[in-house]
């Protein structure tokens, strides 16, 4: 592995100073800024020892690293202040004990185990005994090996002040806009939360991962957008010169992206209401023709106004989860949008009807047992009965032993209820088709699936129902949250096949 400082020059880059934790656990690392700095910074570089400043705490028996963010590099005013306007901590709470190997040509090695996210293992040598373990490091080469497998996210050059590299520093504004916690500590051990009482804002491992992803891909959407405006403004300025036609700049399908694209181009002006009118106009009146000549174009438009569709029916999906609703307002949200059902059976289905009566008389007149809706299969008519509860209703209750934990009880009554409701309609079928009129519908296997609740938190509760609802063979149990990420990758596998598409397109449209 190829080390930080390989060739370092103290009086450029300044030194580190290793001293015992008061707890006798573990170390605290100081930083002494370069003489040239201090110089720079107006401070006498013979009084160097003065601004010794510390930079991270790490307790050898955990392999829990505290980082201290401070700017080393200036400007004079902020030098050697904290880098943030709240935060002074980040925790790193998943280490294993950090070791070191003594003795021989190889003085030492480290293991410390994260989470994926954090990269892979360094495992200590298999020939290591137990007697060559020593548990402080004394060694600035052994704290510089530390600051190499801190995680992608973070800055690893002390040189430059420890903390989150610039790209993610979002994650800390966001963290002190919400909260007036110090503190942050990255765990796997602890769901996202804010601790006030005691100043501390817990990220969960997979959530820090998630927005650091999320941060990557919208700095790569940027950079795309940013390619195509430039590609296109240097061909138009060379094409206005030749006396050649201009090209249009293709905006991309992702609303995000879309955003983006304007603001490379410095335009964040919307279409009036006068001006959406007449473009739904103009593609109105020259649909036959758009068909005829460009059918392909007419396919992109469909999928456009489906994707933005889809945008909006997420945004309000998240805006009720928050809302506390009860069923009968769940039940007309899906029979409004009837997609998210389809993504829930993973078939082509369409609805029979909302508030369908199983129990023997007309199929939606008031019969004695009512189902939320009554689906089938588009290809073979086989029928499927959804029961839509609430996602407030708990899915395991107390802890029945060690680790293990009963499912509540509206998780099993509302899985008695769409079994009870499917033996009556496969009782009753053969009335429900004559009294109906409703002849294409069968009940070859008709499916059961219940929608209640969220996903639990905790991961023995998230094991539990796992392992309960892996047992159900009968009735297809599905969260609410479940069901959003359906949609949000439905959505994400529109716009990414859409992004393919744009820079196809543009790539044919400029003779490059």
């Amino acid at each position: 592995m190829v080390r930080l400082f390989q060739n370092k020059d103290e009086s450029i880059h300044g030194k580190l100073v290793i001293e015992g934790h008061a707890s006798g656990c573990g170390v605290e690392v100081h930083f002494i800024p370069p003489p040239s700095r201090l110089v720079q910074c107006g401070i006498d570089p013979n009084e160097a020892e003065k601004h010794k400043t510390k930079l991270l705490e790490l307790e050898t028996e955990s392999g829990r690293i505290t980082i201290f963010p401070i700017n080393t590099m200036g400007p004079k005013e902020d030098f050697l202040k904290p880098k943030y306007r709240k935060v002074r901590k980040i925790t790193l709470a998943d280490g294993e004990p950090v070791l070191y190997v003594s003795g021989g040509e190889k003085e030492w090695e480290r293991s410390y185990t994260r989470s994926v996210s954090f990269g892979p293992t360094r495992p200590l040598d298999d020939d290591v005994d137990d007697a060559d373990i020593a548990s402080v490091p004394e060694k600035e080469e052994q704290i510089l090996a530390i600051l190499e497998d801190l995680p992608a996210a973070f800055t690893k050059d002390y040189d430059y002040g420890l903390g989150l590299a610039k790209p993610y520093r979002f994650i800390v504004e966001a963290v002190e806009d919400l909260s007036d916690c110090k503190e942050i500590v990255i765990s796997r051990d602890s769901e996202t939360r804010m601790d006030e009482a005691a100043g501390i804002f817990h990220i969960e491992t997979s959530d820090f991962d998630t927005i650091r992803k999320m941060l990557n891909s919208t700095t790569r959407m940027g950079q795309i957008a940013g390619r195509s405006v430039k590609k296109a403004e240097a061909y138009n300025f060379f094409a206005e010169i030749l006396g050649r036609p201009p090209v249009a700049l293709r905006m991309g399908r992702h609303r995000l992206r879309k955003l983006l694209t304007r603001a490379v181009q410095n335009d964040d002006t919307n279409l009036s209401e006068e001006e959406q009118e007449e473009v739904i106009g103009i593609v109105t009146r020259n649909m036959r023709h758009i068909s005829e000549s460009r059918p392909e174009r007419l396919v992109r438009l469909k999928n456009d106004l489906e994707l933005a569709n889809l945008e909006s029916f997420i945004d309000r999906f998240h805006g009720m989860l928050a809302e506390g609703h009860g069923e009968s307002v769940w039940q007309k949200f899906f029979d409004t949008y009837p997609l998210i059902l389809s993504l829930a059976f993973g078939c082509p289905i369409i609805k029979v009807g909302q508030q369908a009566s199983v129990g023997g008389r007309k199929l939606f007149g008031t019969g004695e047992k009512i189902t939320d809706f009554l689906m089938k299969n588009k290809m073979t008519n086989n029928t499927a009965v959804v029961e839509i509860k609430t996602p407030g209703e708990k899915l395991v209750t107390r802890e029945f032993r060690s680790g293990v934990f009963s499912p509540s009880g509206a998780l099993s009554g509302s899985m008695v209820q769409a079994l009870d409701q499917r033996y009556q309609f496969q009782r009753e079928i053969f009335g429900i088709r004559t009294k109906s009129g409703i002849h294409d519908i069968e009940t070859y296997a008709v499916q059961c699936c219940l929608v209640i609740g969220t996903m639990p938190k905790g991961e023995d509760e998230k094991k539990s129902f796992e392992l309960y609802r892996g047992n159900s063979k009968d009735v297809q149990i599905l969260t609410f949250d479940e069901l959003l990420e359906k949609l949000v990758q439905f959505r994400d596998l529109l716009a990414s096949s859409g992004e393919e598409e744009d820079r196809a397109i543009l790539d044919t449209d400029l003779p490059f």
